[in-house]
């Protein structure tokens, strides 16, 4: 009699074993099938995203539009990496990186155009400082200095130029009404800046020489 006990007792064991185990390959099944259909899912987003991107004209709804693809690529990597999302994932990244250069650098050559289009000088200094608060943006927006080493050096010209020239014709104006003192005085200014904001090429350099020979001159 205990024999039969323990048999019907083993093969009890044996059946909710492998219920068990049929119930875990069906919850891990399910889980896969789950998990197929959000890839899916999220990949649908991310086509859409990049239509979207594609028709869109102006920068500030191409860059959200790339932005929200990136941001699905990152996902579908996350759920299967390694699959598609690998190698699509650094070439949006690049492709965001040169939209942005390429929009922020027409932004600040407009800006530079006006400055340097427009007669006055308030004006002028506005326009560079608009150039300058571009060039910002850009950082902010994932550029580094070294891109645009180039557009930073140029308007910080400009604006060194025009507060220099402010400066020079400060002392060429005291200098016309026989104030000597007043003109050195402007000068000496001048030449500080000038030194202050030296970037060691010809153009400085000269301007440099040109106002210690001028102070020589007024000193003697």
């Amino acid at each position: 009699m205990g024999w039969l006990i323990f048999f019907f007792a083993w093969i009890l064991f044996l059946w909710l074993y492998r219920y068990s185990e049929r119930n875990k390959q069906l919850r891990a099944q399910s889980m896969q099938d789950d998990k197929h259909l959000d890839y899916t899912s999220i990949k649908h987003d991310f086509d859409d995203s990049m239509k979207s991107f594609n028709s869109a004209e102006d920068f500030k709804s191409r860059l959200a539009h790339i932005d929200c693809a990136i941001e699905h690529l990152e996902k579908m990597e996350a759920m299967l990496p390694g699959k598609h999302a690998a190698e699509k994932l650094p070439q949006l990244l690049s492709l965001k990186q040169a939209l942005t250069h390429s929009d922020i650098k027409n932004q600040f050559q407009e800006s530079m155009r006006k400055a340097r289009n427009t007669t006055s000088s308030v004006a002028k200094v506005n326009h560079a400082t608009a150039a300058q608060a571009i060039l910002s943006e850009g950082l902010k927006l994932g550029l580094d200095e070294e891109t645009l080493s180039a557009e930073i050096e140029e308007s910080s010209d400009f604006i060194n130029q025009l507060q220099y020239d402010e400066y020079l014709a400060k002392a060429s104006k005291e200098e016309a009404k026989g104030n000597k003192k007043g003109a050195i005085d402007q000068y000496q200014v001048a030449l500080y800046f000038l030194k202050m904001t030296h970037r060691e090429n010809e153009k400085q350099n000269a301007l440099v020489t040109e106002i210690e020979n001028k102070l020589q001159d007024l000193n003697n």
